[in-house]
Order: C-alpha cells, then structure tokens, then sequence
C-alpha cells in the first residue's frame, strides 16, 4: 500500500494542489500522502520514523540505497544517479513504462524470497 509520496523536484506553488489530487484517486478508497521537500535529509529522517508494518518499498535514487538496508527494506532505483544497472533504452514514461516499473518492482521485492 503507498504510504507517502516525496516529490524532491521544487513544484511550483500553483501544481501542488492538482498533484495531491491525482494520490487522492486510486481505485477502491486507496490514497496517499503527498509530501513536497528538496531536504533529502528531512525526507530520509521521516522515512525513518514511520511504522511500514513489514519490509517497506523504497523507490528512488542510488541515495535511498542505504536507508532502504537500514530499514531492511526493498529498494528499487528509478531516477539518476543510479549505479546497479545500464538503462539504454528503457522508460517508466507511458503504458509500457508503467508496465516495466511493475516488472521491476515485483522482481526486487521477489528477490526477497528466493
């Protein structure tokens, strides 16, 4: 279930409310919380201090890789700078992109029990 959602890349003022909205609409009453900051380290204590009830997700950047093992959590990088793989020719933009980043989340979280 999603929890928060940090945006990091300074939304002017006018989007934000727009954006909350779109985490309010998912299917069967599911919503999440939106958190606009560009303080890493504020995003990265709040992560720290939330109860995940399991192993959380943590979707971001090669400098959410750390906290998602302290956590003993699962990390999926999505956005630069990222060092685990070679992307060339890949995109979470779209319908297809959407389905690749649904392939890849399942993958590292399956990973978990093998």
């Amino acid at each position: 279930m999603p929890d928060r959602q940090y945006i990091t890349d300074g939304t002017p003022a006018e989007h934000r409310d727009a954006i909350i909205q779109l985490f309010k609409e998912f299917q069967y009453g599911i919503e999440a919380e939106v958190v606009f900051s560009t303080d890493g380290y504020q995003i990265h204590n709040d992560i720290r201090n939330n109860d995940y009830f399991g192993a959380p997700l943590i979707i971001g950047s090669i400098y959410e890789k750390k906290l998602a093992e302290e956590l003993n959590g699962n990390f999926l990088a999505v956005s630069v700078p990222f060092k685990e793989r070679l992307v060339l020719s890949s995109s979470y933009v779209g319908y297809r992109g959407g389905l690749k980043l649904l392939e890849d989340i399942y993958t590292y979280v399956l990973k978990q029990f093998n």
